[in-house]
């Protein structure tokens, strides 16, 4: 999955993310993937295992399914070398005919080592 956004702490970023998905269950698993900031640095990351799921919400109508599972922060480089934390994914997928996406709404805690920038 790769792809690109604003995040606190990153600004404007991209992302690619690696991982193996049971398509019959929803359930995922090894996910591992990095923020690229736009001045280089990376905040790297894992989602050990997660699930997507049926959407039930308000929004269903344009996402179909959803999955909210924890993503671990495991460091990175430049300022994100040495960080740590974790989110949750808050995550929502659009598999129209015309356009596969995935929305995220993460919000976590994001903890870096002092004097890094």
């Amino acid at each position: 999955m790769v792809g690109e956004g604003n995040i606190t702490h990153l600004g404007k970023m991209t992302t690619r993310m690696t991982f193996c998905c049971d398509v019959t269950t929803g359930y995922y698993y090894n996910t591992v993937g990095s923020f690229v900031a736009a001045n280089g640095d990376v905040l790297d990351f894992t989602i050990p295992e997660g699930q997507i799921v049926p959407n039930d919400e308000d929004n269903s109508a344009y996402y179909q399914t959803k999955f909210n599972d924890p993503i671990i922060f495991t460091g990175g480089t430049g300022r994100f070398e040495g960080a740590s934390g974790m989110a949750y994914t808050h995550a929502y997928v659009h598999d129209g005919a015309d356009e596969w996406r995935t929305d995220f709404f993460s919000k976590g805690t994001l903890i870096l080592v002092k004097g890094k920038r």
